[in-house]
């Protein structure tokens, strides 16, 4: 028995062992995932996507022709798909995958010969991504930034003064895959940049670093130079976008959409005694929890170092925009379950760990809400499956509204010919998508209309150029602003269609 044992722990049969994990681990990923992929299309966001994908295909431009307020990459993945909620679903799938492999090589990497740290973090991990507790069931822009991100930091834990320069450049350039994605990514790559910064000065009292960099600035910059091509590495991507959006001239629209809009959103949910007061006491916690690493460094460890901070930036990050939105908790998701696998690293730090955890999970438990109908989810798709439910009873699990979009949808197509247009004054974006039309304008949901200044000028502009043949109203909200020249004509599924009079 003691030389299987030793077999198992010096020699060859231990990767066996890892790599069998790791099939079994993304397998029950994939299990857990393909329910997803036979969802009707019923989220509102994944709608908007959709939508824009397919405008995409038409030659709109992005921003100035359609118009949502995220970077473009991700209405790029949904592009490639033409908006197919299966393909897009199966591709974040795809991503997903990349994701828990991604992390089960960066998890070897921190807890080395810790086997049950791994196996353990790379579990909860693959077991919380996969089902639909925290939306990973969902097509969204957190599901396609986990990967690249988690890449990137696999090319940090594995980055030294040998690296040959390509690896600083795959940081940096995965890094800005993600923020291209969702912008919130900005605080992955400042929690990998300040966990390089600590570790290269690790052995260094902290007052001779800043006497170095006061005294010899140029000489201290050199030493980090695999951090400013990291830096480069990010922004060469945006600029190339930046660049292209010139060209397109419609730079302005760009910026507009992926960042200043962004503003406003963050500081609604952040306003405490002045505008933005919430997010400076935010800031404040951030490097508060950053100085303590830097200070107990050598206590904690490498490891330590490098889950910590992320933890700290990862928390930040869901809190960021002060809104209790599911799946902002994806991107807290990967540095907590490194968190859960040092406590079987850390022994001296157990009882802070602890501590970090239930804090953790009580701070998010709060403060967030989740999906929690999840043996219901898999059972209506196994009753669907197994044709113990109809269709519409299917559907109606997601979303009451659900079978309603799609039997109006079913109206308009039957109803109108491939050049006639139609009109959403609603959020059920998805009727564009299953009706193969387009909004006339560039706002797709009412939302987008009433939330900008020039939303309904805009779009009122757009419906006199087009004539679109039938207006939907499901949010009466400046419903008489639309209606002029349309009659009433039908009622479908309790939704009110309106006509255009010649």
């Amino acid at each position: 028995m003691k030389k299987i044992l030793k077999a198992v722990y010096d020699k060859e049969v231990l990767p066996d062992l890892y790599y069998f994990f790791l099939i079994g681990v993304v397998l029950l990923f994939i299990i857990l995932r393909i329910p997803s992929l036979v969802e009707p299309d019923w989220y509102g966001d994944e709608g908007i996507y959709q939508v824009i994908g397919r405008a995409l295909h038409e030659n709109r431009l992005l921003y100035r022709d359609i118009w949502d307020n995220k970077p473009p990459l991700l209405y790029l993945y949904y592009a490639m798909v033409k908006g197919d909620m299966f393909l897009a679903r199966l591709m974040s799938l795809i991503f997903g995958i990349g994701a828990v492999i991604a992390f089960f090589f960066a998890a070897k990497t921190l807890f080395y010969k810790k086997n049950i740290s791994l196996y353990l973090s790379t579990f909860i991990f693959a077991f919380l991504f996969g089902i639909p507790l925290l939306e990973g069931n969902i097509a969204n822009a957190e599901n396609f930034m986990l990967f690249p991100i988690l890449l990137s930091l696999f090319f940090v834990l594995h980055l030294n003064s040998k690296s040959k320069i390509i690896t600083p450049i795959l940081i940096g350039g995965f890094l800005s895959i993600a923020f291209l994605t969702k912008i919130v990514a900005i605080f992955d790559l400042g929690a990998f940049l300040v966990i390089l910064f600590i570790i290269r000065f690790y052995n260094k009292p902290l007052v001779d670093v800043k006497k170095h960099f006061l005294s010899r600035p140029i000489e201290f910059i050199k030493i980090l130079k695999q951090e400013v091509i990291i830096l480069i590495s990010f922004l060469f991507p945006i600029v190339v976008t930046i660049i292209f959006f010139i060209l397109q001239g419609s730079l302005s629209d760009f910026l507009k959409a992926s960042f200043a809009q962004n503003i406003g959103y963050v500081g609604y949910g952040n306003y405490f005694l002045i505008p933005q007061g919430l997010l400076i006491l935010k800031f404040l916690a951030l490097f508060l929890g950053v100085f303590l690493v830097t200070i107990f460094r050598k206590k904690i460890g490498i490891a330590g170092i490098v889950i910590y901070t992320w933890l700290i930036f990862s928390t930040f990050n869901a809190f960021f925009s002060g809104r209790p939105y599911t799946h902002y908790v994806l991107v807290f998701l990967p540095s907590f379950c490194l968190l859960v696998g040092l406590l079987f690293v850390a022994r001296k730090q157990i009882i802070l760990n602890i501590f970090i955890t239930v804090f953790l999970v009580v701070l998010f438990k709060v403060n967030f809400t989740y999906y929690t109908k999840i043996i219901p989810y898999y059972r209506n798709y196994f009753d669907f499956v197994m044709g113990d439910k109809s269709v519409k009873q299917y559907q109606s699990f997601f979303d009451n509204n659900t079978p309603r979009n799609y039997e109006l949808s079913e109206f308009l197509k039957m109803n109108t010919q491939k050049g006639e247009g139609i009109f959403l004054l609603s959020d059920s974006s998805t009727i564009y998508y299953l009706t193969k039309k387009l909004p006339p304008g560039r706002y797709i949901v009412e939302y987008h209309i009433s939330s900008y200044p020039n939303g309904v000028e805009e779009t009122k502009r757009a419906l006199k150029k087009v004539k679109p043949k039938y207006i939907i109203v499901t949010k009466e909200k400046f419903a008489q602003e639309f209606l002029t020249n349309y009659d009433k004509k039908y009622i479908v599924s309790g939704i009110t269609v309106y006509e255009q009079q010649y």
